[in-house]
């Protein structure tokens, strides 16, 4: 923060902070009111609503989806069903970035040997 009587200055005449104000004192009034004026905008936004307010009817289905045609079975998935659970989705997108993403792991020891060999190779 400048000490006073060290604040820049526009052509040597005014604070740069009081740039528009004719002194301190306005500035700090122009603060006051705009503070003043947020306030009261924020205490309006949490005025009640009036004593005539009536909350809307809203229909609701009775269902959130239509019947499953085979109604829902109760064995379990097959193995590889799960395994590959995005082919079902018949996404070719999704199944390459699978590929991709299948392709470009690691399994753990390869992968705790690149962190030994990286913090090695740094000094770590």
């Amino acid at each position: 923060m400048p000490r006073a009587g060290t604040e820049r200055t526009v052509e040597g005449e005014q604070p740069v902070a009081l740039i528009g104000f004719r002194s301190r004192e306005m500035a700090i009034r122009g603060m006051a009111f705009l503070l003043a004026a947020l306030e009261v905008m924020i205490l309006a936004g949490c005025a009640t609503v009036g004593p005539d307010y009536v909350p809307p009817q809203i229909s609701v289905p009775s269902q959130w989806h239509s019947p499953l045609p085979e109604g829902i079975k109760s064995k379990e998935a097959e193995h590889t069903t799960l395994v590959t659970w995005w082919a079902t989705l018949n996404d070719p997108i999704l199944s390459a970035l699978i590929d991709r993403a299948a392709v470009s792991n690691l399994d753990l020891k390869k992968a705790r040997a690149r962190i030994r060999e990286a913090r090695a190779r740094r000094g770590v």
